[in-house]
């Protein structure tokens, strides 16, 4: 289930394939249309200042090209991609290092590798693109070529070039989450194959609202939730329940979404890594591994092993325990 969606310009979808100011402000026009859209659901889409180095029609840079517009729609243009973004740059996930390819073609340090590497830490994301390009097609493959031993990972990318599908996709979710409480109803609600403990959203008062830490608690409550079920009649992992452990529970040390506390940490915080059993009165319950949230230091920990038929219990949301 899709619970929120970020929306990314594809700045790929501009390649030069106008041959006149007309058809490229009618373009742009479209575009727009989308970004109203997007708005209007309380969204808006994300940009990067490269669009402005894209070429709008052979050996004419989308810079050069916006004099082919009108005073608005000039101003219009450059406000949102020179000046107010939002700019996906500014909360990059995937670092130059890491090796991510479509059609053939290089896209790390492009939108394109941005939303494929969000989709992989479990965040769900779609472009849009102009039209006419060659980029009128959905999903958008890409492949993120990952380091030996874990394997390429494909990722399907939702593409939008056209406003009434956008509007339709959007109407079939949420509005974003506006607080920390409602973040709580919605998860409980939700995520019913987890079980979350009385005081587990309770570290979370008294902190900012984050629209996109609570987009991201989401996100790895989704793949826990999928986790927790993902097991065949006799008790063994499914299918399934063994790419969600391959993909984000293992990795390089830092680099998976999931893991355990450092044996350091455990004998340092011992007591502030185990609650209350919200089923066993006068017990205790050990939660040393953890979802990681990079934005404000979040963590979510949880109870371990997951096991088939068994409960996972999420007994606390809020800032890293074991801070130094």
């Amino acid at each position: 289930m899709v619970i929120e969606l970020e929306l990314f310009l594809n700045g790929q979808s501009l390649h030069g394939q106008f041959r006149s100011g007309a058809a490229f402000r009618a373009a742009l026009d479209r575009v727009m249309a989308l970004r109203r859209v997007a708005r209007q659901f309380e969204r808006d889409i994300h940009c990067d200042g490269w669009v402005l180095s894209r070429d709008a029609s052979p050996d004419v840079p989308v810079r050069s090209a916006i004099g082919w517009l009108s005073t608005d729609e000039r101003r219009a243009a450059m406000q949102w991609w020179n000046r107010s973004g939002p700019f996906w740059d500014a909360d990059r996930r995937h670092s130059v290092d890491e090796w991510l390819e479509c059609q053939g073609e290089i896209v790390t340090d492009d939108v394109l590798g941005e939303t494929a590497y969000r989709k992989a830490l479990g965040i769900e994301c779609a472009t849009v693109s102009f039209t006419p390009s060659n980029w009128t097609h959905s999903p958008i493959m890409v492949c993120w070529r990952r380091n030996e031993g874990f394997g390429d990972l494909r990722l399907a990318v939702e593409n939008f070039w056209e406003a009434a599908e956008l509007r339709a996709r959007l109407q079939s979710l949420e509005l974003p989450i506006s607080s920390w409480s409602q973040l709580r109803e919605r998860s409980e609600g939700h995520f019913t194959n987890l079980r979350f403990g009385p005081k587990c959203f309770r570290p979370l008062r008294g902190l900012p609202f984050s629209s996109a830490g609570a987009t991201r608690i989401r996100a790895l409550l989704s793949i826990l939730d999928r986790f927790a079920v993902a097991f065949e009649p006799d008790g063994s992992r499914s299918v399934e329940g063994q790419k969600i452990y391959q993909d984000y529970f293992t990795g390089t040390e830092g680099s998976e979404l999931f893991s355990d506390s450092t044996d350091s940490e455990k004998s340092r915080f011992a007591k502030q890594l185990r609650f209350p059993h919200p089923d066993k009165p006068g017990e205790a319950i050990a939660c040393t591994w953890h979802g990681k949230v990079r934005h404000m230091f979040l963590r979510i920990h949880f109870s371990w092993p997951v096991r088939a038929r068994k409960p996972v219990y999420v007994m606390y949301i809020g800032q890293k325990i074991t801070r130094r």
